[in-house]
């Protein structure tokens, strides 16, 4: 399906390999092209002596092999340092943000025109002949003088390559990185005209009220892994006219073996096939994404927070800015409408309907998921809760209807947890009065 495609694309893209093994096919190509080239504009190749490689064969292996030698030591020397900051990373941050870096574009261009420079000088040696062999001098003049411009232009890329990975382990960096992946992730799954029956709420049990009124069969896992995608339109394709199905996990949610995918009843076809259908609909992986699972970015800013937080670290300025975006994540959050969990295909050609129930997570539960954790570490830490307060004080401050009741929620949780703090009285009454500001 479309879905499996994408994730595949996905999974590629955040690969160290797909990129450097572009342009390392490129630069096979270029190696068996270029001496061809070389062969057909000889004569007027001989003109322009300033800015080309004109040497004996031997000067061109000389050349060529120093090349080919010095540029694999700095490539595993490349990969070795990648190695270790990504393990710096997981351990200062959390392993979850690896990803983030194994997808960076400068890092995989680096690798990638390093390894291709490498690739193309190598094979392009074994074009360069000399007098002593029964073929004839051949001296691909275009081709080697392409090697050395690359080899200066590797040069310019490790001074790039130092510079880029000391920028982007930086904890602003890294904090902004994922905020703003966060908000293009709600753009495309929260768009602001996303259809009428946007925040229509309907639990599963009164839409089993509703529609479940025959027997319905249980679909279940086969294998584990964390869901990353539900294709939806695959779903009701399969359970076919006038049936109805409920997804029973949240996408990001881990899925054990025979684990419930969903429920399916009405005028069902109850063969295997079918039920086949609707298990390849739910896409399984190792780790989650921002694909179709937008908690996740939310995820990994509180456990950047929560790390900050820890003793071994002690970064209350990172703390203080990953609540900061999480702030203003909730805050575009909160000027969206949610998908209903209902979704009710009509075909027109019978008048038939399909009626699918989705579990999908609410403003409530990104609220709680985004200040609910770093609420309870932060507690003993004043600046980090006065901070905590202001940020969702303005929240509340822009949230509508049952949306305000959810960040009011959190802050009385926060003036709960003053009970059993060691602030000053002082500090306690600043506090509380920062509360009541909307209150």
């Amino acid at each position: 399906s479309i879905e499996r495609v994408r994730n595949w694309w996905e999974n590629v893209q955040s690969s160290l390999w797909f990129l450097p093994a572009v342009f390392g096919i490129v630069a096979v190509a270029l190696s068996s092209i270029m001496p061809g080239i070389d062969s057909r504009v000889e004569a007027e190749l001989t003109q322009q002596r300033d800015w080309l490689f004109f040497g004996s064969a031997n000067s061109a292996r000389s050349i060529l092999t120093a090349i080919s030698s010095s540029l694999i030591t700095v490539i595993t020397l490349l990969f070795s340092i990648t190695m270790l900051t990504l393990q710096q990373a997981a351990t200062q941050y959390t392993p979850r943000i690896i990803r983030v870096f194994m997808r960076d574009r400068g890092n995989q261009m680096v690798l990638g025109i390093f390894l291709a420079t490498f690739l193309y000088s190598l094979l392009v040696l074994r074009q360069v002949r000399g007098d002593d062999t029964e073929f004839g001098s051949s001296v691909p003049m275009l081709s080697i003088t392409l090697a050395i411009m690359l080899t200066v232009v590797c040069l310019a890329l490790l001074i790039f390559f130092i510079h880029h990975n000391a920028s982007i382990f930086r904890a602003a960096t890294i904090v902004e990185r994922i905020h703003h992946e966060m908000l293009d992730s709600i753009e495309q799954l929260f768009p602001e005209a996303i259809g009428a029956k946007a925040d229509e709420e309907i639990t599963v049990e009164e839409f089993r009220h509703q529609y479940a009124t025959q027997p319905s069969i249980l679909v279940r896992a086969t294998s584990p892994g964390y869901l990353r995608r539900i294709d939806d339109g695959a779903i009701i394709n399969a359970i076919g006219e006038g049936a109805w199905g409920i997804v029973h996990p949240s996408v990001g949610d881990y899925i054990t073996h025979s684990r419930q995918l969903a429920e399916i009843g009405g005028s069902f076809d109850k063969g295997n096939e079918r039920v086949d259908q609707i298990r390849q609909a739910f896409i399984l992986d190792h780790e989650r994404t921002l694909s179709q699972d937008s908690l996740f970015g939310i995820r990994q800013l509180v456990d950047i927070a929560l790390k900050a937080l820890s003793p071994s670290i002690n970064d209350p300025t990172t703390a203080e800015h990953v609540i900061s975006c999480l702030g203003d994540i909730l805050i575009v959050l909160a000027g969206r409408s949610f998908p209903s969990p209902s979704r009710t295909l009509e075909r027109d050609e019978d008048g038939s309907r399909v009626t699918l129930w989705i579990d999908r997570p609410g403003f409530d539960d990104y609220v709680e998921a985004a200040i609910g954790q770093i609420r309870r570490v932060a507690h003993d830490n004043f600046h980090v809760t006065r901070y905590l307060l202001h940020v969702l004080v303005e929240l509340e401050a822009q949230t509508t209807g049952d949306r305000t009741a959810a960040v009011r929620r959190e802050i009385d949780h926060v003036i709960c947890q003053l009970e059993t703090t060691s602030f000053l009285p002082e500090e306690v009454q600043q506090l509380r009065d920062i509360a009541t500001i909307t209150n």
